[in-house]
């Protein structure tokens, strides 16, 4: 709601005449949109009375002027929350002809603290006032005509509530109210917006950082990323600061619910409101780690022990709010399922009880993770067993033989910097040739190391694990592969063994070294020949 300030001391205007102050009429409190304010309690407290008005009556019917006279019950309480000099024997004339702001969002300014002060005086607070009777997206009561303090006292879980605000109501059943000078600002009488504070938060992994790895692919508006377990995904939140106006304490903070597939440090959070880094001593920023059973939880709470209120400076209303920290994929990611993470933000929405939380949830995140499938053979397609592989990492944020630990025979999973135990070699060892390796989304070198038979005839080539972050599908392609014996197979890379020479592929690299080099000794042999020959004659 919205307080609106008032006209100039009654001064009748040539043409104008005074106006009916006795007759009842009505105040009401209206809401925006589709908002309704069903299960609502109002009441208006009466502050002051008309004592005269002058206006005109007709197609331009509007109040010009008015004056008042405060109500003795409330004197006190209403001087008590006046900090400027005034007349003390008539304070809300100087209410209304002073405090002539605080009408437009957040809301704030002298109005606002005149009306934040007398909510505190026990005079006004324990005031029965005239209760409104609620219709759907208004509430009405035919009152005095006077000046009233409107004020939702609903006191229901997750029922919002607005602040408190003040208005005058209609004259003689004129309810616009501009003064007689040429530029005089008009007002609407009789009617309260009624408006509750609202913001929303919105979360991305944050494509920008310089934390995402190269080869990992963002997708979906940002809401979805394919990466490496043990690689760091920069995630970004975005929300407004709550409109704290007319609150004693308020409540502001935003939750990251994340799946058991996703650790997250809590040590890497980084806030901003406006264009100023927040500094550490107005939030908290607390971790619970996932378990199989529930989700963890990244809890960000601003303020002193999230109230904003004290320390509103800074938390300008309105200003934006950007939250960045890191996350990681760990061993209990699973290929092809994506880990999920999605953030909320709380907020006070009740100034009668700060603890009533409004919440609004976002998209959820999508984080996916992939695999690659090899098949060991012989040249004959045969299964092997015995080869030794290495994965090397050329094209990421590191280089060097990537580290995995061992799951079972043949299954391999990639490493995370929490992990012992961990191995660079990728064994074959079972009898159908076949070796799996989770948690890896990348191009990579695939090197085998060691050959079931013993040569030095080893495969080596570039393999590719594309992940779509779309819906989790993995690509797997072999490219760069020098001897011929790396290729694409149904859903898997088939590496193939030669057990001498002659088995090996006539286009490889390495039998094209052997039959360049068995041209040049040919070529040398024949000259050599030639010379002898010449020598002899």
């Amino acid at each position: 709601m919205t307080g609106v300030a008032f006209a100039d001391d009654p001064a009748p205007a040539s043409t104008s005449v005074e106006l009916d102050v006795a007759t009842r009429q009505p105040i009401t409190v209206k809401a925006e949109g589709e908002e309704s304010l069903a299960g609502h309690t109002f009441k208006a407290v009466q502050l002051a009375t008309y004592s005269k008005a002058f206006g005109f009556k007709g197609t331009d019917g509007r109040v010009t002027s008015f004056d008042v006279s405060t109500n003795p019950d409330l004197k006190d309480a209403i001087n008590a929350s006046i900090t400027a000099e005034h007349d003390t024997a008539n304070p809300m004339a100087w209410v209304v002809k002073n405090l002539m702001d605080s009408q437009s969002s957040p809301w704030a300014g002298k109005l606002r603290d005149f009306l934040d002060q007398l909510n505190t005086q026990a005079a006004f607070t324990g005031a029965s006032g005239t209760p409104l009777a609620v219709d759907g997206a208004k509430a009405t009561a035919n009152v005095a005509p006077g000046i009233y303090a409107i004020v939702d006292t609903t006191n229901t879980a997750n029922t919002p509530a607005a602040i408190i605000a003040m208005n005058g109501t209609g004259i003689d059943g004129l309810t616009k109210l501009q003064g007689t000078a040429a530029d005089a600002q008009a007002y609407t009488l009789g009617t309260v917006e009624y408006k509750v504070h609202k913001t929303t938060v919105d979360k991305t992994i944050d494509s920008t950082s310089t934390a995402l790895d190269p080869h990992d692919s963002v997708a979906n508006g940002k809401h979805a990323v394919s990466s490496m377990i043990g690689k760091a995904i920069p995630f970004k939140i975005t929300s407004t600061v709550p409109n704290w106006t007319g609150y004693t304490k308020y409540y502001y903070g935003i939750n990251d619910s994340y799946t058991k597939g996703l650790d997250i440090d809590a040590s890497t959070v980084q806030i901003t409101v406006g264009d100023t880094t927040l500094d550490k001593q107005y939030y908290t920023a607390t971790n619970t780690s996932a378990t199989d059973s529930a989700n963890g939880t990244l809890a960000i709470v601003f303020g002193n022990n999230g109230d904003i209120v004290p320390s509103k400076t800074a938390f300008p209303v309105g200003a934006s709010v950007v939250v960045t920290y890191t996350a990681k994929l760990n061993a209990k990611a699973v290929s092809t399922n994506p880990e999920t993470n999605e953030a909320t933000v709380q907020y006070s929405q009740n100034p009668n009880d700060w603890t009533n939380h409004k919440t609004t949830p976002n998209t959820t995140d999508k984080v996916y993770t992939g695999f690659v499938d090899i098949a060991k053979q012989d040249m004959d397609g045969k299964a092997l067993s015995g080869a030794e592989f290495q994965a090397i990492d050329a094209t990421g944020s590191s280089t060097g033989a990537i580290n995995f630990v061992k799951v079972s025979d043949g299954k391999y999973r990639v490493a995370t910097d929490k992990d012992t135990g961990t191995t660079q070699t990728l064994d074959v060892a079972s009898d159908d040739g076949t070796l799996h390796i989770d948690g890896i989304a990348k191009s990579f070198t695939l090197k085998e190391t060691k050959s079931p038979f013993e040569g030095a005839y080893l495969p080596q080539a570039t393999v590719n694990a594309e992940v779509n972050p779309d819906d989790g599908t993995v690509t797997t392609t072999v490219t760069t592969d020098r001897n011929h014996m790396v290729k694409n197979g149904t859903n898997q890379v088939i590496v193939q063994n030669a057990r001498n020479l002659v088995e090996m592929p006539k286009t490889g690299a390495t039998w094209m070294t052997i039959f360049i080099v068995g041209i040049v000794a040919l070529l040398a042999v024949g000259s050599l020949l030639i010379v002898r020959s010449r020598m002899k004659d």
